[in-house]
């Protein structure tokens, strides 16, 4: 990590000790992990200016040794519409858990600070009781962390997708986080660069497994994209190949589907019988299979047909053919 991302990150974590209550220099240091000398008292000096120029009311008394405290200043009030929208973004989020991490309950009670009076009574009451977390959200905090300091990772991954029973060793450079739309499971995104081919890769938290943060640091390319990344992604798939998939739905249920919007659609019609068709660019696995968009074409039933490609219309019709064998 550069040093001047260092300093940026240090200086933050500075405002953030004195957010919660005042402390001497010494007392800083200690709970920054680092070794209480002129030199480090001189540094933290320097940040405490830093945080006055962007703009922190930084106090000091006059005891000795000296005490320093972060003025606490009212936090924003939102609009009724901002904060109802960022209130139901995080609830949507605990939708997919039981348990989700305590990062969620926490980034949610602050969000409650922000909104008008009248609506934090109502919405306080809708935080879930600290149950814990699930096991699968174990290594959450680090993965933020890691991405933040820009710190290479080393984890144990098993994917559905293998055949073998032996997870495999990764270390990777973590570019975003993304919750996926298909299944709310969080995925890591990032460069594998242990073993060829050395690409951007999508992993799923859960089953990434003995996470170690390594004493080695990378940058995010100015180019990475995650928005081109995940443009012809049905949930987290994307941007490494991509197929053309054209679905044929039945015409009860077109009004319907002009209604909503799907990622990836490169064309939609109607043809002289009313069927609604469906033109989507979407991302494939390793097998170059479109595995993300299978579970809602399943989800039409009868009501779908897909057209192309070939192979994955055999697909199509053995899976209906298994469903009416089970049934027999």
């Amino acid at each position: 990590m550069k040093a001047t991302q260092k300093k940026s990150l240090r200086v933050q974590e500075v405002r953030e000790l004195l957010r919660s209550k005042s402390r001497t220099i010494e007392e800083i240091c200690e709970r920054l992990k680092v070794s209480y000398n002129k030199a480090s008292h001189r540094a933290i000096l320097r940040d405490l200016e830093d945080l006055r120029a962007q703009g922190n009311s930084i106090n000091a008394d006059n005891k000795r040794p000296q005490t320093y405290s972060l003025t606490r200043e009212a936090p924003p009030i939102l609009r009724p519409d901002e904060a109802l929208a960022a209130h139901v973004a995080l609830r949507l989020l605990f939708h997919h858990s039981s348990n989700p991490p305590q990062s969620y309950k926490n980034a949610l009670e602050k969000i409650l600070l922000t909104m008008p009076p009248e609506m934090q009574k109502i919405a306080q009451l809708s935080l879930p009781n600290n149950q814990g977390s699930d096991e699968k959200y174990f290594y959450f905090e680090k993965i933020a962390r890691c991405w933040t300091e820009r710190r290479v990772i080393s984890f144990d991954y098993l994917a559905f997708s293998t055949t073998s029973q032996q997870p495999r060793k990764n270390e990777l450079e973590i570019y975003f986080v993304e919750v996926s739309r298909s299944n709310f499971e969080i995925y890591v995104i990032g460069r594998r660069i242990n073993h060829p081919p050395f690409e951007i890769r999508t992993f799923m938290l859960s089953l990434m497994k003995s996470i170690t943060p390594l004493d080695r640091h990378y940058e995010i390319p100015l180019d990475f994209d995650p928005r081109a990344f995940l443009s012809d992604a049905w949930g987290v798939i994307g941007n490494r190949e991509s197929m053309l998939v054209r679905l044929r739905f039945d015409a009860s249920v077109r009004r319907w589907l002009e209604n909503r919007r799907f990622p990836g659609v490169i064309h939609h019609q109607t043809d002289e019988n009313g069927h609604y068709i469906l033109t989507i660019q979407i991302g494939v696995n390793n097998k170059g299979e479109p595995q993300e968009l299978m579970p809602f074409i399943r989800g039409w039933g009868a009501k779908v047909e897909v057209l192309e490609p070939l192979f994955l219309r055999q697909r199509w019709l053995e899976d209906a053919r298994e469903v009416v064998r089970s049934y027999e």
